[in-house]
């Protein structure tokens, strides 16, 4: 019962997650197609459009950011989908490998193999889930980085856009 609200919140949590990086992801590249659309060329120099360049570039970064983030969580669920498939069939190997009685088949060949040979691949299934673990922690840390990629370059994109709205009223 606290298992199945467990895996409820856990849900909630990463539908929710995943919903606020579309909408981020996809706000900026709104915002971005918006204020390249309002740029009109003029001579690079101490001038609002200059400011408008500099809040597209952030605005695009942070775009490319929030799509690698996007990836790399993708990336983290079919890793962890895998891990948890050798987990699986680990724990099968061995549990079986050490149930008395009964013939062991290969699935891939047809022929008789050995308990020997079945622990083996259990022992083997479990170093893949080992190694599933590590990739899922370093791909969990990326996409960590590439979330505060996003939101630092948004947040510096947003800022430059506002100062490149404000500054014609100092300039003159």
């Amino acid at each position: 019962m606290a298992d199945e609200r467990i895996d409820k919140i856990i849900d909630a949590w990463r539908q929710a997650s995943e919903k606020f990086d579309y909408f981020l992801t996809g706000g900026t590249g709104a915002l971005a197609a918006y204020v390249g659309q309002r740029i009109e060329p003029v001579r690079l120099g101490w001038n609002p459009t200059t400011f408008e360049v500099a809040a597209l570039a952030l605005l695009g970064a942070s775009l490319y950011c929030g799509i690698k983030r996007i990836e790399t969580m993708v990336e983290i669920y079919r890793v962890q989908a895998l891990t948890l498939r050798a987990e699986t069939s680990s724990q099968n190997f061995i549990r079986a490998a050490h149930t008395p009685g009964g013939e062991f088949i290969d699935s891939t060949t047809g022929r008789p193999t050995t308990r020997d040979r079945v622990h083996a691949v259990g022992v083997e299934q479990g170093e893949v889930a080992k190694v599933g673990h590590q990739t899922a922690d370093s791909k969990g840390k990326l996409a960590v980085r590439w979330y505060q990629a996003r939101n630092a370059t948004l947040f510096l994109g947003l800022a430059v856009l506002v100062a490149a709205r404000i500054l014609p009223a100092y300039s003159k």
